[in-house]
C-alpha cells in the first residue's frame, strides 16, 4: 500500500489472520491489534471479537475451508 493512502480491511476480501493465539478468543472479548509498517510507523486499534457474526451479503466460504489447517510454508 502506498505511503499516506487508506485501506479497509473486509470480510471476504483483505484481512488480518491471526495465528499462534494462546488463548481462545470469545464474544466480546476486546484486544489491541498493533500493524508495524515498512516505514516504522505503527497503528494501534482495538479489536472486538464477534464469532457469531454472519458472514456479508454475497460472501462464500469454500466448502470445507478451515483456516486453522493451512499450512503456511514456515
Amino acid at each position: 500500500m502506498p505511503a499516506g493512502e487508506m485501506h479497509s480491511f473486509v470480510r471476504g476480501a483483505d484481512h488480518v489472520m491471526l495465528m499462534g493465539l494462546t488463548r481462545e478468543l470469545k464474544d466480546g472479548d476486546v484486544f489491541p491489534l498493533t500493524l508495524v509498517f515498512e516505514s516504522g510507523a505503527e497503528f494501534t486499534f482495538d479489536v472486538v471479537v464477534d464469532n457469531a457474526r454472519k458472514p456479508a451479503e454475497g460472501e462464500m466460504m469454500m466448502e470445507g475451508e478451515d483456516h486453522s489447517t493451512m499450512d503456511m510454508g514456515g
